[in-house]
């Protein structure tokens, strides 16, 4: 691997694909042979992926002091503490003045039974973490891999000759990678293999980068369908525009944010005379929808495509294809354990900036949302479709609204938010506990954000009283 990607590698922050490992030369090598091989086990449990020895948690990469011996060592110890051992390769790998170990493994069969460390946990890679996981989560992962593997499989006829060249160079350059294209998707990315000297590509190469996508799949792109009215507004049928594209994943959502801009996703609204707001979706929120329901869906369904619904009153993005066994609605609305369908994909859009590691899209959406006082993300099914529902309306009523105005501009977040609105009906007063009640939060944190509050001049002291205050 060229220095110039071993940096890149580094930059880029473990995550589903990547996993760090310190490397202490006063610790045990046993003890570092443990912690590399629960990361390989989790990486092979899931989606495959790399571990890199000599970086820290903090992305520190000072490096593995007599690398070649470190390495033969190792290749010793790890094989007794995963069984079965996964297809896994190390290598050196020069970095700055010094030299880190990279282990690259393939995703583990699952069958006859998953890869499992000394203490016999399963272990799958979930964001930046390796979480235990009981063996019935997955027996049920393993009755959901089929589908997961769709993206991996290689279409009939398919060659390296209909991958766009230009397409394959904007990805390389995106990523600040000097690697030839081949050598990114058979090495790196794993999105095509080497038939003897032909190269293969997967179905998920050809959706990402193809020259014709419609030759392999019939409904990849996403259809915009803007409608005149509100969402139960019953005759909204009649009265809706759509626009459907069908192009390579790779600029897909590109064109998509074009198309949709402020121009749909604002809207201005007059209460009265004297007051007027505009409502806008957090521009983040949106866009990491639209990605999460192009990369997440299941492209075995051919007859649909991912549709997003403009109303004037909320947008919803469909995405074919229900959650993948055995996460399940719960999992995904309380940011509890993720699963990618096509992690293969998942990875390319990671790369380029466009979606967050896995877990973390719905946590930062729900904050987003919090903070323009508009209600969280809302997760359902109809039909074999996953819906996220992102509301227009503001959480507080007209009223509620006008009287917030007063704070606009001040440093305050949505504790602060919830509290004022709380005490406004109530007499304008609150007390600590109910701070601490109503954000659910801890003794400390209550008392510092509301020491905050009077310090911005917010709220005073109420007369009498050690630990009821009064908004000003």
């Amino acid at each position: 691997m060229r220095i110039d990607s071993m940096k890149k590698l580094v930059r880029q922050g473990d995550g589903p694909f990547l996993a760090y490992v310190k490397y202490d030369d006063k610790l045990p090598l046993i003890n570092i042979a443990g912690g590399i091989s629960e990361c390989l086990c989790a990486l092979a449990n899931t989606s495959g992926g790399t571990v890199l020895l000599g970086v820290d948690e903090a992305g520190k990469a000072p490096g593995v002091k007599n690398a070649g011996n470190v390495l033969s060592e190792l290749m010793n110890l790890i094989p007794a503490l995963i069984s079965p051992m996964p297809d896994m390769v190390g290598s050196i790998e020069k970095y700055g003045n010094g030299k880190l170990i990279k282990f690259a493994v393939m995703p583990s069969p699952g069958e006859p039974l998953p890869c499992q460390d000394a203490s016999g946990r399963v272990l799958v890679r979930v964001g930046r973490k390796n979480l235990p996981v009981l063996m019935e989560y997955y027996t049920a992962f393993c009755k959901a891999r089929p589908e997961i593997m769709l993206e991996r499989t290689f279409p009939d006829g398919a060659s390296w000759d209909d991958l766009d060249p230009d397409l394959l160079d904007r990805f390389r350059n995106a990523i600040k990678d000097t690697r030839t294209p081949e050598e990114l998707m058979t090495k790196v990315y794993h999105l095509a293999e080497y038939n003897g000297d032909i190269i293969r590509p997967t179905l998920a190469a050809l959706l990402l980068f193809g020259k014709e996508v419609g030759r392999w799949h019939t409904r990849p792109g996403v259809e915009l369908v803007q409608v005149e009215g509100n969402y139960n507004d019953k005759s909204y049928q009649y009265r809706e525009r759509r626009l459907r594209l069908e192009l390579p994943l790779m600029v897909l959502p590109g064109i998509v944010f074009t198309h949709l801009g402020a121009e749909y996703l604002e809207e201005e609204r007059r209460y009265d005379l004297f007051f007027k707001q505009k409502v806008r979706f957090p521009q983040k929120v949106w866009k990491e929808a639209l990605i999460n329901a192009i990369v997440h869906r299941d492209y075995s369904i051919e007859g649909a495509g991912t549709e997003v619904w403009l109303w004037n009153d909320r947008m919803v993005t469909k995405s074919p294809g229900l959650p993948p066994a055995p996460v399940t609605l719960e999992d995904m609305s309380r940011d509890g354990i993720h699963l990618s369908r096509n992690p293969l994909m998942a990875r390319v859009f990671t790369d380029l900036g466009l979606m967050r590691e896995s877990g973390e899209g719905i946590a930062q959406m729900i904050k987003e949302m919090e903070e323009k006082n508009l209600h969280p993300p809302e997760i359902c099914c109809t039909g074999f479709f996953l819906n996220v529902i992102l509301r227009r309306d503001p959480v507080y009523d007209k009223e509620m609204q006008k009287w917030l105005k007063k704070f606009e501009g001040l440093p305050l977040g949505p504790d602060h938010i919830r509290i004022l609105v709380f005490a406004h009906a109530h007499d304008d007063t609150f007390s600590t506990m109910d701070y601490r009640e109503h954000n659910k939060v801890d003794r400390d944190t209550a008392y510092r954000d509301v020491r905050d509050m009077v310090k911005l001049g917010i709220v005073e002291k109420a007369p009498k009283s050690r630990s009821r205050y009064r908004v000003k």
